[in-house]
């Protein structure tokens, strides 16, 4: 393989440990939490004078659950219902209600399908809904998701949506104004009610953080150190979780996301 006499794989937790610099005389229990985009990967790691083999790896274990879960979570609760997401409307003759499905609903949230998504399927439901429907701000919103796919806006779309994520990890709130080719809206982002929409990904990641210390027959107490990197470490929600649970005086935060590759040996 491109001219390599031997080729190994790491762990992506285990090589951001072998980044870290501990200068140390005594071993010590370390967590490595690499949280990025698509998953989150945690490993238990006894380390002695700063070095560690494989015999020293106590417990590894990961999670599908990341940036992209928070991405999902302000798509769902914050910029589709400006789609039509929440519209509902019924035909002449009929009491049953109709909207976008669940299934679509998923996929229009999730930055991995959303660019996949048939363009046929949402043309059968806004063509559907608008037949229908006679509230203006309803139609409006059904003209947004139409005009979104008609002009193939919805990377370009998902790329605002991360921007704003990041924002809320610095700023306490985010006004996100989209206006391209005929789809226009505004919603107003809170850090605080955006971290209560994503209550379901912080619990599993700190599930996942209390499956690698069982692994590893450790207690929080146990823990001597925490190092955190990969770019989904700037949310502070996910940090005052992280902080509370070990305290935060144990927690090293990388100042490099790229320490997975820069551990690679």
């Amino acid at each position: 393989m491109a001219g390599f006499n031997e080729v190994s794989f790491t762990y992506e937790p285990e090589a951001a440990a072998k980044s870290l610099k501990i200068k140390t005389d005594k071993g010590l229990n370390v967590l490595v939490a690499d949280l990025g985009a698509g998953t989150s990967d945690f490993s238990v790691i006894r380390m002695n004078k700063g070095k560690f083999d494989s015999s020293d790896i106590l417990s590894v274990c990961g999670i599908n659950v990341a940036g992209d879960s928070f991405d999902y979570s302000l798509m769902k609760n914050f910029i589709l219902p400006e789609l039509g997401s929440r519209v509902k409307f019924k035909r002449p003759g009929s009491q049953i209600e109709h909207g976008i499905s669940k299934k679509l609903l998923s996929q229009l949230c999730s930055p991995a399908i959303f660019s996949l998504i048939n363009d046929k399927e949402i043309s059968r439901y806004t063509e559907d809904a608008l037949e229908f429907l006679e509230d203006e701000e309803d139609i409006r919103k059904v003209m947004n998701l139409e005009n979104l796919f008609d002009s193939k806006l919805g990377f370009d779309l998902m790329k605002e949506v991360e921007l704003s994520k990041i924002e809320l990890s610095k700023f306490m709130e985010k006004e996100l104004f989209y206006s391209r080719s005929g789809v226009r809206f505004g919603s107003k982002l809170s850090r605080l009610k955006f971290h209560e929409s994503a209550q379901d990904p912080l619990d599993k990641i700190m599930d996942t953080i209390d499956e690698a210390l069982l692994l590893a027959e450790l207690k929080e107490m146990d823990i001597d150190q925490v190092l955190c990197t990969g770019g989904s470490v700037q949310n502070p929600q996910i940090l005052k979780l992280i902080n509370g649970k070990f305290g935060e005086e144990k927690v090293v935060l990388s100042k490099n996301q790229d320490d997975v590759v820069g551990g690679v040996e």
